[in-house]
């Protein structure tokens, strides 16, 4: 595992140092409507878009003005909202295609949370990376895009690299929302005490068998497999010893035995969820076969690579949750 301080620096191509500058710079609201004015952005549209940024957010308002000048943006977040199938498809091809970088920014934002709405942390992590190393510095999104993809990490799990993320985020990000603080202290918490055995081993299976499930059985998976055996057949010599020792003797609690309160917080990790898996998913389950054909038929034809990887893998999960 790389230490989790360096694999952040890494991420963001930045030397892991204790006096590295600030990698975010606070959203820049004037270079932001610059930029939109140019791609054809009304007054009355930046009026309101200060109007918004000073009452409600810099996201909500940002988020409205993309909408407003950028028609495949909004038809795509439109989808993703409506919980529509096409969405990530439309997302991931947006960020193939344009050659704005609010939108490119904004899109994979999305993009990754519906991943993590459909539990594919994998994805959602390879998401997150993408916008660290390419898109960050130009939306208002920075903070909470080091948040989820800590939360992410914790949930593939990697315990080590998530805890370091979310320490960072939380010195970065000062003036983040409470919700994302307070559940990023929850989080480092748990991931930093001390966790039972069988649920780190729960953990890891969770993370082979949706690798699995996505067909993936190279070396990585194979190596997280061996892995469980091992740890499992360490507990097993364990209990056998303990056994031995105690001659059938009376109670107690055994060490080994699981603790109630050792996983991780559900709600930690899904703060901010957009709840609509089983919207999607049903949608997916009630289109005919031609349908769902002509979407994935789509996908191929618009993405290539690990795009396009991403979004048959969502789109594999969608089928197996409508049981198809």
């Amino acid at each position: 595992m790389i230490r989790a301080v360096a694999l952040f620096a890494a991420v963001l191509a930045v030397p892991a140092q204790d006096d590295t500058p600030n990698p975010f710079r606070p959203f820049d609201r004037e270079a932001f409507v610059k930029a939109i004015q140019a791609a054809g952005a009304t007054d009355a549209q930046v009026q309101r878009f200060h109007a918004q940024a000073a009452e409600e957010s810099a996201g909500a308002a940002a988020e409205e003005l993309l909408r407003a000048v950028f028609p495949k943006y909004a038809a795509a977040l439109a989808e993703l909202e409506g919980a529509d199938p096409r969405g990530v498809l439309s997302l991931a091809a947006l960020i193939a295609e344009s050659q704005q970088p609010h939108v490119r920014a904004h899109a994979r934002y999305w993009l990754g949370r519906a991943f993590l709405d459909v539990d594919d942390p994998e994805g959602a992590v390879e998401v997150f990376t993408e916008y660290l190393r390419h898109d960050r510095n130009v939306s208002p999104f920075d903070g909470e895009v080091v948040f989820f993809y800590g939360s992410a990490l914790a949930r593939v799990p990697e315990r080590e690299a998530a805890a370091g993320v979310l320490r960072e985020f939380v010195q970065l990000f000062p003036d983040a929302p409470e919700r994302y603080r307070a559940s990023a202290a929850q989080l480092i918490a748990e991931l930093e005490s001390k966790i039972n055995p069988l649920h780190e081993i729960a953990d890891t299976m969770g993370g082979v068998e949706r690798r699995i499930r996505k067909t993936d059985t190279g070396e990585e998976t194979q190596r997280r497999q061996e892995d469980v055996i091992a740890k499992l057949q360490k507990i097993i010599e364990q209990v056998e010893e303990m056994e031995k020792q105690s001659s059938g003797g009376g109670g107690g609690n055994s060490p080994n035995s699981p603790r109630q309160d050792s996983n991780l917080t559900p709600g930690a990790t899904e703060v901010g969820k957009l709840n609509r898996a089983r919207d999607v998913t049903d949608r997916w389950g009630m289109l005919k076969d031609r349908e769902r054909k002509a979407i994935e038929g789509e996908a191929e034809a618009k993405l290539s690579g690990r795009h396009r990887k991403l979004v048959e893998d969502y789109y594999r999960r969608l089928s197996r949750g409508a049981g198809r």
